[in-house]
C-alpha cells in the first residue's frame, strides 16, 4: 500500500497519507506520469521522520534534481538522480525501515524510466491555420488563408498561398530504420568502455576521481537503453527460433557482516568469453573484493525465438533480507546479458547461510528453469577483505 506517517503524540496531529509505491510506479505509461511520481516519491521521503535530517536531504536533492532534469530534457541525468536516491535509500534502509518500500519504488521508476525512454517518438509541429481548412496532407510549418488540402492532386495547394517553403506528405512520415548490428556495434563499444574504466576504478579503489564513476554511471545507463532499444527491435533476422551455448555465473561474497548490506551478481555469459571474469577485479558498496580467479563455468543451451530473451531472476534467502528479490536480466542474441545486483541485508549470524537462486521463463508461463545454491558465512564484525564464491550451473530452457 501507500506509505503512511503515523500520529504524533503531544501538541497538533497531521496524519499524511502518501500513494507511492513500487506496484503504482510499475504502471506509469509516460513520461509526465514519471515525472509525478518522482515527484510524490520525493514528499513521501520528506515525511521520514525517523531519518537523520542530512540524510533525508539528500534524497531530497536527488528526487528533486532527477525531476528538473526530465522536466528539460536531459535524460541521462534524470536517470543518474535516480540510481542517486536509490543508493541513499537502500543505505538509509538498514537503520530506518520505512525507506525501504521507497527504495523499491524508486527502482521500479528507475526501470519503467528506461522503457519509456527507449520507445520511439513521434515527429510533431505546431500548426497555425486561419480561416475554413479542411486538411487531408500532414503540412510542415506554418499555413495563413484559406485552405482545403483533398487527395493528390499533383501536390497542389488550392485557396491562399501557402507562407514559406512547405513540404507536403500524403500518409503518416515513414518510421526511422532499425539497424540491430549497429545497435550490437554500439553496446559493444560502451560494454569495451567501462570495462576499462571499471578496472581503473577498482585500482584506485576510493580515490577513484569523481568525473571516472559518473561515467561509468552514464554508459551503463546508455548500455541499458540501448539493450531495451535492441529488446524493441524484432527484426526479420531472428524470425526462426536458433540455439546459443551460454553459461550462468553468478557470485555472493564469501564473508559478509551481520546487518551491513551485501551484494549478489548474476550474469548469463557467452559460452567461450570471460563472463563475469572481465568485470574483475571490482569492488561492492561496502569495498568487498572479487577477484578474477574465483570464476567457474559450465556450457548451457539457449533457445532464441526473437533476437532478444527475457528471464526472470529470484532470490530466495531466510538468513537475509533481499530488497528486490526478482529481478528480470535481458538476454540478446549472440552478446552478453549486463550483470543483475541484488543488495542483501544478512540479518542472522551463520557459517553457512544458504541462498537460493532461481531462473524462471516470463509470466505468464513462469516455467523454473533452475535453482542455482550459494552460501555464505555472515559474521558479527566486518572483514578486512572479502573473498567470494562463483558459481555456474548447468541450464536450459526453450
Amino acid at each position: 500500500g501507500g506509505v503512511s506517517i503515523r500520529d504524533v503524540a503531544g501538541g497538533d496531529m497531521t496524519k499524511i497519507t502518501v500513494n507511492v509505491n513500487a506496484a503504482n510506479a510499475a504502471h506509469v505509461q509516460d513520461k509526465p506520469a514519471l515525472l509525478a511520481q518522482i515527484a510524490t516519491a520525493r514528499d513521501a521521503v520528506a515525511q521520514l521522520g525517523d531519518a537523520p535530517k542530512g540524510q533525508r536531504r539528500d534524497i531530497e536533492y536527488a528526487l528533486d534534481s532527477a525531476h528538473d532534469a526530465g522536466d528539460e530534457g536531459d535524460d541521462a541525468r534524470m536517470l543518474e538522480k535516480l540510481h542517486d536516491a536509490q543508493r541513499l535509500l537502500l543505505k538509509l534502509s538498514a537503520t530506518v525501515p520505512a525507506a525501504r518500500p521507497l527504495s523499491d519504488t524508486v527502482g521500479a521508476l528507475i526501470q519503467r524510466a528506461m522503457g519509456i525512454l527507449s520507445q520511439p517518438t513521434g515527429r510533431t509541429h505546431n500548426q497555425h491555420i486561419s480561416g475554413n481548412a479542411q486538411v487531408d496532407f500532414a503540412v510542415a510549418g506554418d499555413v495563413h488563408g484559406d485552405i482545403t488540402l483533398n487527395q493528390p492532386r499533383g501536390d497542389k495547394v488550392h485557396g491562399d498561398k501557402v507562407m514559406g517553403d512547405k513540404v507536403i506528405n500524403y500518409g503518416a512520415p515513414r518510421p526511422t530504420a532499425t539497424d540491430a548490428d549497429s545497435i550490437n556495434g554500439l553496446i559493444n563499444d560502451n560494454r569495451r568502455r567501462l570495462r576499462a574504466l571499471e578496472q581503473r576504478a577498482a585500482r584506485m579503489g576510493y580515490n577513484t576521481p569523481p568525473e571516472v564513476t559518473n561515467e561509468i554511471e552514464d554508459i551503463r545507463i546508455e548500455i541499458a537503453r540501448l539493450e531495451a532499444l535492441q529488446e524493441n527491435s524484432n527484426t526479420s533476422r531472428a524470425s526462426a527460433s536458433s540455439f546459443e551455448e551460454r553459461r550462468l555465473d553468478a557470485a555472493i561474497p564469501k564473508k559478509v557482516q551481520k546487518d551491513q548490506f551485501t551484494e549478489l551478481r548474476t550474469m548469463i555469459a557467452l559460452a567461450h568469453s570471460e563472463g563475469l571474469r572481465a568485470r574483475l577485479p571490482d569492488f561492492t558498496s561496502t569495498g568487498e573484493v572479487i577477484t578474477k580467479e574465483d570464476v567457474q563455468g559450465t556450457s548451457i543451451q539457449v533457445e532464441f525465438k526473437t533476437n532478444v530473451t527475457r528471464l526472470l531472476i529470484e532470490i530466495d534467502a531466510t538468513d537475509f533480507q533481499v530488497v528486490k528479490p526478482e529481478q528480470v536480466v535481458i538476454v540478446p542474441q549472440g552478446i552478453e546479458s549486463g550483470v543483475v545486483v541484488f543488495s542483501l541485508l544478512p540479518r542472522k549470524l551463520s557459517t553457512n547461510a544458504k541462498i537460493f537462486l532461481r531462473v524462471f521463463t516470463m509470466p505468464p508461463d513462469r516455467a523454473l528453469i533452475d535453482t542455482l545454491v550459494l552460501e555464505a558465512n555472515i559474521q558479527p564484525r566486518m572483514v578486512s577483505q572479502a573473498s567470494w564464491i562463483i558459481v555456474s550451473r548447468l541450464l536450459f530452457f526453450r
